[in-house]
């Protein structure tokens, strides 16, 4: 779990324009003045995105977050005011004065990381379609994660992959095999043949120019 959270590199990072629809949305559809993603860690709370007024320091929704990551369906308290496992915690009792809760957990790679919840300054429920629609709204959060994810991945191998190339004694080059015969990458070696890497990349032909006219067929 906590590794699947640090491995998202998102704890502490800028707000997302994406999450932030999401919140949006989701408080838009249930009437709610609060929409919350929060990643979950041991002992911390981290609101990826919100919408509305983020509880203050000291009136942490966590034991709500927690509660909503132990259930696999929709976490909902009518009330909080009259559960006694809530009814004493500042965001309750506190100016912030929040009644209802409902979330539903988010997961990455089977790991639960965090919830997607809604929050209301007065009792109410939730019905079948309504529960559905946080259900479906959380896993668009899911996707968000999991795409980030895989794009921070592919950043990391693109580095390990560059690192390794300007360290090599030749001229490492990726091209396409289209017509134009792209330049995708080439490493600083480059300048031995007079160029600079921005110049050999803005001539898509670079690399065909620069093979020998009598080994031209038997490369290609």
């Amino acid at each position: 779990h906590l590794q699947t959270l640090r491995s998202l590199a998102s704890l502490d990072t800028a707000h997302d324009s994406t999450l932030d629809d999401l919140v949006r949305v989701a408080a838009h559809a249930f009437h709610c003045p609060i929409a919350l993603i929060s990643l979950v860690g041991a002992d911390r709370q981290w609101f990826k995105a919100s919408f509305g007024p983020v509880p203050p320091h000291g009136a942490t929704c966590l034991p709500l977050c927690a509660q909503a990551l132990q259930y696999n369906e929709v976490f909902v308290v009518s009330d909080a005011s009259l559960v006694p496992q809530y009814a004493d915690l500042p965001l309750v009792k506190g100016p912030m004065g929040v009644r209802f809760y409902a979330g539903v957990s988010l997961r990455v790679d089977g790991h639960k990381v965090g919830t997607l919840g809604v929050l209301d300054h007065k009792p109410r429920a939730l019905d079948a379609d309504e529960r559905t629609l946080l259900v479906d709204l959380a896993h668009a959060v899911e996707h968000w994660f999991s795409s980030r994810r895989r794009q921070m991945q592919l950043a990391q191998r693109e580095s390990e992959f560059r690192q390794l190339a300007e360290q090599m004694p030749g001229i490492v080059y990726r091209a396409a095999l289209d017509d134009a015969s792209s330049t995708l990458y080439v490493s600083p070696r480059v300048r031995d043949l007079g160029f600079t890497p921005e110049q050999w990349m803005a001539q898509p032909d670079a690399w065909l120019q620069a093979l020998h006219p009598q080994d031209r067929d038997r490369v290609l």
